[in-house]
């Protein structure tokens, strides 16, 4: 099966949120299409699926807070993941709407059976926080380096979250992608800033810690930052799992393609 990933870039001129996102499967070996897939619900998923990848390899084992910053879909479902990898005994959690984080905090505090506080602002979640997850669509890093603890990992999810000198301090940089194919658009220009100072900053790509090429965690003091750009490759992979199943439980919606 082959795929391809509509999805909206930002957001219209009217200041309205993104909306678009699906993927489109095919037969590879005509082109047919196959299926359409609506992917808000997914994409949260496999986001936050590779953040616990990372965080299992790149975290401190005996984590036990957890700051959340963005209290949507990736929020949830980070913690959700996390719960099964760490012993977390509270979570701190923030967003831009006062209302959005106390309603979080309950339902989050109902689901995973421990203490969710709604904080106030970034820097509370992060002081004293022992992993950091970041899903939002700011434009504005927020993450500073002196709120990082030593042996934090921290999981930015968005494009701008973390700010440069944050990414500079770190004792190491791990990134989603394949180091060999990398390019440079804007979501990676907190990493491209950091060239002029020295060597390549990126330890590594997540899947070469995972294979052992490279070491992940050498020491609990150490600063830890994964940077995720997201795959397609996941999402394609993702939305066929879901096609499987709704075609095994007759779910779904036929369209006639003549």
């Amino acid at each position: 099966m082959t795929g391809y990933k509509i999805a909206a870039d930002g957001t219209g001129s009217g200041g309205e949120p993104e909306s678009t996102r699906f993927i489109v499967l095919s037969d590879p070996r005509t082109g047919t299409p196959v299926a359409m897939i609506d992917e808000h619900w997914s994409f949260a998923l496999r986001t936050t699926a590779s953040a616990c990848v990372g965080a299992k390899y790149l975290a401190r084992r005996d984590s036990s807070v957890v700051g959340v910053i963005g209290v949507g879909n990736m929020g949830r479902t980070f913690l959700l993941g996390a719960r099964e990898l760490f012993p977390i005994k509270e979570v701190w959690a923030t967003s831009r709407r006062p209302e959005s984080r106390l309603a979080f905090a309950q339902r989050m505090s109902e689901e995973l059976g421990v203490p969710v506080v709604a904080k106030d602002s970034y820097e509370e979640v992060c002081r004293g926080a022992d992993i950091i997850v970041t899903g939002t669509p700011s434009v504005t890093p927020f993450v500073r380096s002196e709120w990082l603890a030593p042996g934090v990992f921290v999981a930015a999810l968005g494009p701008d979250e973390v700010e440069t000198e944050a990414y500079a301090t770190s004792d190491k940089i791990v990134v989603d992608y394949d180091r060999e194919h990398e390019k440079h658009p804007r979501s990676l220009q907190r990493l491209t800033d950091l060239r002029p100072r020295g060597p390549d900053p990126v330890h590594a790509a997540l899947w070469e810690v995972v294979t052992g090429r490279k070491p992940g965690r050498e020491r609990a003091d150490e600063r830890i930052i994964l940077y995720t750009v997201g795959l397609t490759a996941h999402d394609v992979a993702i939305a066929h799992a879901l096609y499987q199943r709704a075609v095994k439980e007759g779910a779904g919606i036929r369209i006639p393609l003549d």
